[in-house]
């Protein structure tokens, strides 16, 4: 049991420090980061199946002083009360893009990642996953050697009787 727990233990703490290199690693890439708003370029919209659709948008925005596009694709789910919208409103979606400028690549562990959403702010792409995970690991880790462990029973002595 006690091998069992520190192996828990020591992934739990491995877990922590892979959280701890994703946080850092989103970190560099929004600190280096630009953000530019795109204009929709085109919009082509492909039914998957009943009730679903997926939308690819061709953007173009101004990298580095040049001009470049990217396809973005989304799905989304339809119903008769809530269809999708015209190619109108579609193409009048504003986009933001966030990528690291030239001077900037050497800043981060990812140059040339691109990250569109639909407002200016940079969410970030890891949430507390490996973190939660790490703490689910150390405490049962930590049960285990607690909980895990049998008392060690003391043998009855037999009673010795006077004759």
């Amino acid at each position: 049991m006690k091998t069992i727990s520190r192996f828990l233990i020591v992934t739990g703490i491995v877990l922590g420090l892979l959280g701890v290199r994703s946080y850092w690693r989103d970190y560099t890439f929004k600190k280096a980061s630009t953000v530019v708003q795109a204009s929709v370029i085109s919009v082509n919209v492909m039914p998957i199946r009943s009730g679903l659709s997926s939308i690819q948008y061709s953007l173009g925005y101004s990298r580095d002083g040049m001009n470049d596009t990217l396809r973005h694709t989304i799905t989304e789910a339809y119903t008769t009360q809530h269809p999708l919208p015209t190619l109108s409103k579609l193409k009048s979606e504003s986009f933001y893009i966030h990528y690291v400028p030239e001077n900037k690549r050497n800043e981060t562990s990812f140059p040339y990642r691109t990250h569109v959403n639909n407002n200016g702010i940079y969410g970030g792409l890891y949430n507390s996953a490996l973190f939660g995970q790490m703490v689910a690991f150390i405490l049962l880790g930590y049960m285990v050697r607690v909980f895990g462990t049998k008392k060690q029973k003391v043998p009855n002595r037999p009673i010795l009787k006077e004759t």
